[in-house]
């Protein structure tokens, strides 16, 4: 069975996004560790908001590329915000990442594993996905603390010209009332 380790970097919004990549790994029945020299596949969510976030980022996709040619890790999976905004030049300078998934694209995160693994092609899914849908998604709170991020909208509509977000999570989108109180 295949091991998957998750790396979340950046900003609270992350963590659920990887929460919910786990919770659809644990259902394909994927083995999870948090021990990434065990781990068979390595998803690293990035952040890429600030420079020293996307530094971080390039660091640990790059420790992690360590990983992959000295050691057992058969797919190197990079997700989240770093991607979504520098996939091309992710792809050209680090050849070691074998699956691209933007901010809208995680929850294709075990048909990625599953392709990648039988085709070994490299997979690239950057969309705008504006259907709103992430809150459907099951999830696997990760946390040990009594409170776990609920997230309530996603993206921002106000292009400040010091900020990315609109770039990287797209347009507002608040998450129907219903769905928050479920």
């Amino acid at each position: 069975m295949n091991k998957v380790a998750i790396v979340t970097l950046g900003c609270p919004k992350n963590l659920v996004d990887s929460e919910n990549m786990l919770a659809l790994i644990n259902e394909a029945k994927l083995e999870i560790t948090d021990n990434c020299s065990l781990a068979d596949i390595i998803v690293i969510n990035t952040c890429g908001f600030i420079e020293a976030a996307k530094e971080e980022s390039i660091n640990t996709i790059l420790e992690m590329a360590e990983k992959k040619k000295s050691g057992r890790c058969k797919l190197l999976v990079v997700v989240g915000c770093l991607v979504q905004k520098y996939q091309q030049e992710l792809k050209k300078e680090i050849p070691e990442i074998d699956i691209f998934l933007g901010t809208d694209s995680y929850h294709k995160i075990v048909e990625a594993i599953n392709t990648g693994l039988q085709n070994r092609e490299k997979i690239i899914s950057v969309n705008m996905d504006l259907s709103n849908k992430y809150h459907e998604l099951p999830r696997y709170v990760s946390s040990s603390k009594p409170y776990a991020y609920l997230r309530i909208a996603e993206g921002c509509d106000n292009f400040c010209t010091y900020c990315a977000i609109p770039q990287i999570r797209g347009p507002f989108r608040s998450r129907p009332i219903e769905a928050i109180f479920e």
